[in-house]
């Protein structure tokens, strides 16, 4: 952003007016899809060492006094903000007096310390580089008047020469960004006149001289170049304010991919007052999402007024929804995270001129020649406003103190009143096996009774009583005993087991009596998982699954099943073959454990409930390949997402097709595709099975009639390339 408080309505202006809706179809892998990367939200603190300078105070939500700089970005961190940017011009000694009075202040030694502050503070850092020596926006990109040339290669050099020294000095200096913006509100290029164009490609003369968008593509990929170079772990970002324009962004950003230029995340700038209501930025995230499934999303600017709304521009007056005021400011902040967070690919939020308070100011004057009212403090009182605290809503993760509800149950049958238990684990130090204590023991809670053989005994249930996120943070093995001593050892941990402890000839016996599998289709909260981290025998074994028959579904199980087995519940195939459009699988007579499969039950139900003794090892998930295609199983509820690398397929058992998945979460004992992105050509992949047994008599008769079906005997989508069977012969199709 520009100056957007003043009187200049940069936002939007040079740009067409197109709005495309589109319907999302969402790919579900097995379940709801949802984001689970890292994500950054903070502010715009461009201004915070002037206010400081200036003797201005800021103060937290209690009243006391933060110590300077240092003690506000330590209250921000507190808040749970873990990133702030910073703006950088080339010489903003060289830029009119009106636009210095409006903040143009920010070079090289100043973004130095700030920078260094920011790390110190254990935060990320944004580096938000303007390529010139005053504010850039789609309205003004002007060439630094040092780099005094129209010729492109010679700008490239300028902008990639200066990159090199400005990340070179801040890394020197223990300021290294963590993320970069090459160039600020890029919508209308950079550096003008030689880099102005529109999203579209079309140049922009300006005194005589030809903007290009191939100029702009060069100065981008200048700048791209020396990040890398320099600071090769940091994020690239292209900024743009095309939140309000669909058509905008979708071109913009495939036009600059068919340069091949270089960047990691889409920046782009949300101001309700000048680009509309936020449905219209949902239909700019979904264009994006679906024409950039790659690339994160991040705001990279938003705001919005707890006092003193200036007249609205081409944007949307949302005063009646949210009150000018700390707690309209307040409730905009959190519909608008809302909104952010059911989009997977949005990972970043930034508060523009959050630090904005001129409460204190012993300069004589004001720090700015303008207040802004949208700042996240109160000028009056130098206090946080409320929406402060609510930007770690966008933070979605796990909190430190969410537990996963796993837990194993205990059945006494020696007569014992009560049973505590212990948890312990094994861990590899150096080569050697190290036994740790850990929780003290905790009396079991009561949970009724179980019948075994006959037998009613008392049952517990043994609860984990740390904050885990995952269910192999748990420890190895768990004993229990009477209080008194007398102990016994449950070798493994795995979830949703009934252990029991009873007598034989004297000789005291404990046995995994019990596993139910549980199927956890919608689930979040981890109830549905496994992971057995030593081997143990199962007396009683379930896998609690509704399936349909001659339906294929995805499944990768903890054991094997023997041929008996699998004859008796259906059939299933194993992954040999991927031609670019088309999976093809095997049938197997036997399964192996950890290891995933397509199977399709031979009748409706839960052919798995019950299997009687089953041999679970220690969990090693077996992948299964298929030419370039992989197929990969989960024993736990795991993220999926496709990269820069790799395209990931969640399958569907709606449409009999593995479908493209963005990113989302799979339930456990079931499976997914990753194929290389240079192997894919397509959004959906159909399925081929090397056996026809189960083409029923029925099936053989509409074959007469002209009917297509799969190998598998399955009815044909009317585009289906591969093997086919049609009029009672094989064909191909491709």
């Amino acid at each position: 952003m520009g100056n957007s408080l003043m009187s200049k309505t940069h936002h939007t202006q040079n740009m067409k007016k197109f709005f495309t809706l589109f319907i999302i179809l969402t790919m579900v892998a097995t379940t709801s899809l949802s984001t689970n990367t890292t994500k950054v939200v903070g502010g715009d603190i461009s201004m915070l060492t002037k206010y400081i300078e200036a003797g201005c105070t800021y103060y937290d939500f209690e009243g006391h006094l933060l110590d300077g700089t240092s003690g506000v970005l330590a209250f921000m961190k507190s808040q749970g903000l873990n990133s702030m940017r910073v703006r950088l011009f080339v010489d903003p000694s060289k830029a009119d007096d009106e636009d210095k009075g409006e903040g143009v202040c920010q070079d090289l030694s100043y973004v130095k310390i700030l920078g260094k502050q920011i790390k110190n503070a254990g935060l990320a850092f944004l580096l938000d580089l303007h390529y010139s020596d005053t504010w850039t926006d789609p309205e003004q990109h002007a060439t630094p008047d040092s780099w005094n040339s129209t010729d492109p290669t010679t700008l490239g050099n300028y902008l990639y020469n200066y990159t090199v020294d400005v990340l070179t000095q801040l890394k020197n200096a223990g300021a290294e960004p963590d993320d970069i913006q090459i160039g600020n509100e890029v919508t209308n290029g950079l550096l003008w006149p030689t880099g102005y164009c529109y999203a579209n490609g079309q140049g922009v003369s300006t005194g005589g001289i030809q903007g290009k968008m191939e100029n702009f593509a060069l100065y981008l990929k200048c700048g791209a170049e020396a990040c890398r170079e320099v600071c090769p772990n940091a994020r690239i970002i292209i900024h743009t304010e095309l939140s309000n324009n669909g058509w905008g962004a979708k071109t913009l950003y495939t036009t600059l991919e068919s340069y091949n230029v270089d960047y990691d995340i889409i920046g782009l700038s949300y101001y309700p007052y000048f680009h509309g209501k936020m449905n219209v930025l949902e239909d700019v995230l979904s264009s994006l999402e679906r024409s950039q499934p790659t690339k994160k999303i991040q705001i990279v600017e938003t705001g919005y007024y707890s006092m003193w709304q200036p007249s609205i521009g081409e944007g949307y007056d949302y005063s009646n929804t949210y009150p000018i005021s700390d707690a309209g400011q307040k409730a905009f902040t959190e519909a608008l995270i809302e909104k952010l967070n059911s989009h997977p690919n949005v990972n970043g939020l930034y508060w523009w001129w959050m630090e904005g308070n001129e409460k204190g100011n012993t300069s004589g004057k004001n720090v700015t020649t303008n207040w802004y009212g949208a700042s996240l403090w109160n000028n009056n009182t130098g206090m946080p406003n409320q929406a402060l605290a609510s930007l770690q809503k966008f933070l979605d993760e796990p909190s430190a103190t969410d537990e996963l509800r796993l837990y194993t149950f205990f059945i006494n049958q020696t007569g014992w009143g009560k049973v505590y238990a212990y948890s312990n684990y094994w861990t590899q130090e150096e080569g050697e096996t190290v036994y740790s204590d850990s929780w003290p023991g905790t009396l079991c809670t009561s949970a009724g009774s179980a019948t075994v053989d006959g037998n009613t005994y008392g049952k517990y249930r043994f609860d984990c009583p740390t904050s885990v996120t995952t269910i192999r943070n748990i420890p190895m093995h768990i004993r229990y005993n009477n209080g008194n001593g007398d102990e016994a050892w449950e070798m493994g941990f795995l979830n949703g087991a009934t252990y029991r402890r009873y007598q034989n000839g004297g000789q005291n016996i404990t046995e995994c009596y019990m596993l139910t599998l549980l199927d956890g289709a919608g689930k979040t909260d981890h109830t549905s998982d496994f992971w057995c981290r030593k081997a143990v025998q199962v007396i009683n074994m379930g896998y609690d699954r509704i399936f349909t028959a001659n339906q294929p579904s995805t499944i990768c199980l903890p054991f094997a099943l023997t041929s008996e087995e699998v004859s008796r519940a259906g059939k299933f195939y194993k992954l040999t073959a991927y031609d670019g459009n088309n999976l093809t699988f095997s049938p197997v007579n036997a399964t192996e454990a950890y290891t995933p499969y397509l199977f399709m039950a031979a009748e409706s139900g839960q052919p798995f409930l019950s299997l009687g003794v089953k041999d679970i090892g220690e969990t090693s998930l077996i992948d299964v390949s298929g030419d370039e295609a992989v197929m990969k199983g989960v024993m736990e509820r795991q993220s999926i997402g496709s990269t820069d690398d790799h395209v990931v397929f969640g399958y569907l058992e709606s449409s009999g097709e593995f479908v493209r998945v963005k990113s989302g979460n799979i339930n456990p004992f079931r499976a997914y595709i990753i194929i290389p992105r240079t192997a894919v050509n397509t959004n959906a992949l159909q399925l081929s099975f090397l056996d026809t047994e189960i083409i029923k008599e029925e099936s053989a008769n509409k074959c007469a009639e002209g009917q297509v079906f799969t190998l598998g005997g399955m009815t044909a989508t009317p585009n289906y390339k591969g093997i086919i069977i049609r009029n009672g012969k094989k064909q191909v199709v491709r």
